[in-house]
């Protein structure tokens, strides 16, 4: 959607109008879902939660002012309806990263940073590395359950919604050197966790 169409429809929808809240649905739905999805690995809450975040969505609409870019503004809802279940029970999540300590990339905007690096994604790949693979994806979200909640929250925005270090912290209400030493001590302790640098990615 392009953003001067989507700007027209929160217009009317903030408005009451509610057939203009349905492009917005469906423009972000799968968004959120994946969002959630991501933090709680339960499809069948993910989309409970998703119709709760566009019913909050909905009803709060009203009050956006523009402030934060839309989407950040919806993440948010997401993020609080996320907090609110379970207060981070069985959360998992299985990625890659880089091993070999925190970069500036990962830690910074000021490189493009195309999140976690997932090794061995080729079906042709060697079965041997993709069996060894698989054991470092379990055990790295191993090492992602042991963090704290705020540290799970920034390393999961960024590095798998990739919002940049602003959003995150507009989203979190945070300052944004916070959401820079949470990312920085997250991926700090899962390189511990995870027995330091690595050459297996």
């Amino acid at each position: 959607m392009e953003p001067v169409e989507e700007q027209r429809l929160i217009e009317r929808a903030r408005k009451g109008e509610a057939d203009a809240f349905g492009p917005i649905i469906t423009a972000y739905q799968r968004k959120v879902f994946n969002f959630i999805m991501g933090m709680t690995h339960d499809p069948t809450i993910a989309d409970e939660l998703t119709q709760e975040v566009f019913l909050k969505a909905w009803t709060a609409l009203p009050r956006f002012r523009g402030e934060s870019q839309f989407q950040t503004w919806l993440f948010q809802i997401a993020l609080n309806a996320t907090r609110s279940w379970g207060r981070w029970k069985k959360i998992g999540l299985a990625r890659f990263v880089s091993l070999s300590g925190p970069t500036e990339a990962e830690v910074s905007d000021k490189t493009e940073y195309q999140g976690p690096q997932v090794a061995d994604r080729d079906p042709g790949a060697d079965p041997a590395r993709q069996t060894e693979s698989a054991a470092l994806q379990a055990q790295l979200s191993r090492a992602i359950e042991q963090l704290p909640p705020r540290e799970k929250e920034v390393f999961h925005l960024r590095h798998y919604e990739d919002l940049s270090l602003k959003e995150i912290a507009q989203l979190m209400g945070i300052a944004e050197g916070s959401v820079k030493a949470h990312l920085f001590h997250a991926l700090e302790k899962m390189r511990k966790f995870l027995g330091g640098p690595s050459d297996v990615l």
